[in-house]
């Protein structure tokens, strides 16, 4: 699931400290899965915050067409983990990568917010 996986890689990047979910933010609903499709996923850490030991993972589902090898992404999760300690930053060295810390650190700071 997706919970699992983004799970698995927060606590990667935390070099297997203890981690837990603090937040979720909304999913957000791409596309429609039918029924029999194939579905991946995949994780990346995008943000970090070691004052308060926290990890912002983004994960999408994605679903291939069975008729035409066509892949397209159908759910983008957002889970904000905080670790027993952690000392490793994210350093964004593609626009790209810019633009999901950037993305990253807006989900971060809301899920601290919220818990405020």
């Amino acid at each position: 699931s997706a919970f699992e996986i983004g799970y698995l890689a927060a606590s990667i990047f935390a070099q297997q400290q203890r981690i837990h979910l603090i937040w979720m933010d909304d999913v957000k609903f791409l596309c429609p899965v039918p029924i029999g499709s194939v579905c991946s996923f995949a994780a990346v850490v995008v943000y970090s915050d070691t004052t308060n030991r926290l990890v912002q993972v983004k994960v999408t589902a994605e679903v291939t067409n069975q008729e035409t090898l066509e892949k397209s992404i159908t759910n983008i999760f957002q889970f904000t983990f905080q670790s027993d300690s952690l000392d490793r930053h994210i350093q964004p060295l593609t626009y790209e990568e810019a633009i999901q810390y950037l993305e990253g650190r807006r989900y971060t700071l809301e899920a601290l917010h919220q818990l405020e």
